[in-house]
């Protein structure tokens, strides 16, 4: 199905539930870029339910490496208003 969606979208979005620390993990090694405030949030504590968006400049999957994303949006549970 991916495969067959490649010529048809220029942005990929795969979202990714696991659990701590695996993703709170990835996300430090995958961004290397961003704001500033939200790097530093997301450092001191990726709670349950947190949302983390990267973003690459790259053209293939292989072509994505540690430090070389983009932390364009952080959320917790708490930042979301009722």
């Amino acid at each position: 199905m991916i495969s067959a969606m490649a010529g048809v979208f220029s942005i990929w979005c795969v979202p990714r539930p696991t659990h701590n620390p695996s993703i709170e993990r990835l996300a430090q090694r995958l961004i290397g870029k961003g704001d500033a405030k939200l790097r530093k949030r997301l450092d001191n504590k990726y709670p349950t339910g947190a949302l983390a968006v990267i973003s690459f400049d790259a053209d293939d999957w292989d072509d994505i490496e540690d430090g070389k994303g983009t932390l364009d949006f952080f959320a917790r549970p708490r930042d979301l208003k009722k």
